[in-house]
């Protein structure tokens, strides 16, 4: 594996995750307080 092509692809699907999981957190949490 080329990890000099192989890295930004790695932040960029985790800087996409990290949004995603953080608003079905904030969903959960949401519908749980109710």
């Amino acid at each position: 594996i080329d990890y000099a092509s192989a890295a930004p692809y790695a932040f960029i699907m985790v800087a996409m995750s990290l949004p995603l999981t953080w608003l079905l957190y904030v969903q959960s949490k949401r519908m749980a307080g109710r």
